[in-house]
């Protein structure tokens, strides 16, 4: 991809679930972990039937907590005073046991070495995504932290893409945004001019859109290098 001079990267937006925080993992560890402090009431249900079904349900974060766990009580037949107490030990709990995908600090450092202005835009309420940023110890990271329920918007809604370039004093020309999510992410993004890499998982079918992939954290740094450098 070429990049003119006049429109040299300045800024990188990211997403959180699924591509900082490895929320597969987060809730495999949550749930098998629940099992365990509900391992009476669950006594009749196997562990992995528990873990999978709401892994399934969940669909990787994009299926609201209470319908999940809805859900859940009519596949699992659970009651519903069992199904009110798994969501609210669910949003109690889980937001905190954030566990991130390799290389996240050491890229954000890096990133932030190259005098790059960082952002982090997520979807989701305050209460289930701040858990998470803390856990993760990244806010000191961003220059602009935007989460949908505070903003009232959503990706990929342009609004909140613009309000984060805004804090930045960025351009769709110079700014990238980085997710997993086809279309809430890389989409979204592109549709208002940003440039997108899309971090690849087994979960989504690939976006047209993106000017990059990655497998890793640790290939953002050189991918981002590369452009700023292009003629």
């Amino acid at each position: 991809m070429k990049i003119a001079p006049d429109e040299k990267i300045h800024a990188v937006l990211f997403d959180l679930d699924g591509t900082l925080l490895d929320r597969a993992s987060s809730l495999e560890l949550f749930l098998n972990q629940q099992y365990d402090r509900f391992a009476v009431p669950l006594s009749d249900i196997d562990r992995g039937i528990y873990i999978r079904t709401i892994m399934e349900l969940d669909r990787h974060g994009h299926v609201p907590n209470p319908e999940v766990y809805a859900l859940a009580q009519g596949r699992l037949h659970l009651s519903s005073e069992l199904s009110a107490a798994l969501l609210n030990d669910f949003k109690t709990i889980f937001p905190s046991q954030a566990i991130p995908f390799s290389g996240m600090h050491e890229m954000l450092k890096s990133l932030s070495s190259m005098s790059l202005a960082l952002g982090l835009v997520t979807n989701g309420s305050v209460q289930s995504q701040r858990p998470k940023i803390e856990a993760l110890r990244i806010a000191d990271y961003f220059g602009v932290l935007l989460i949908s329920e505070e903003q009232g918007v959503r990706k990929p809604d342009p609004e909140i893409y613009r309000r984060a370039m805004r804090k930045l004093d960025s351009t769709p020309a110079n700014t990238v945004f980085i997710g997993d999510h086809p279309e809430a992410d890389i989409a979204g993004a592109a549709r208002l001019g940003l440039k997108t890499i899309w971090k690849r998982n087994d979960c989504w079918p690939a976006p047209r859109q993106a000017d990059g992939v990655i497998d890793g954290l640790e290939e953002i740094p050189a991918l981002i290098t590369r452009w700023r450098k292009a003629k």
